[in-house]
């Protein structure tokens, strides 16, 4: 699961269009704009989904060494 998130984050992750000559196209119509939109907003829950599965990883390893020292 966690590899899957993975890629779709970097599938996900911003970039600006490029034209055929490979420079970026600084120009955005409104339907791409509310596209890229889109496609943050799911980039930022990928990303805080993984963080937060990190973060309760590692409390939870630390309140076992916790009750372990005890």
């Amino acid at each position: 699961m966690i590899e899957n998130r993975t890629q779709e984050i970097k599938e996900t992750a911003f970039h600006a269009p490029e034209n055929e000559d490979g420079n970026e196209i600084t120009v955005i119509f409104k339907g791409d704009f509310e596209y890229l939109i889109r496609k943050c907003e799911r980039y930022d829950k990928l990303v805080q989904q993984s963080l937060d599965e990190a973060f309760e990883e590692h409390y939870n390893k630390a309140v076992e060494r916790g009750k372990e020292t005890k």
